[in-house]
């Protein structure tokens, strides 16, 4: 029930990457 944790993580970090740029 922890891998949606680290996909849902990853999804966020990347979404933030992309908007801090």
């Amino acid at each position: 029930m922890f891998g949606w944790v680290s996909w849902a993580l990853w999804m966020v970090f990347q979404f933030h990457s992309e908007r801090a740029e």
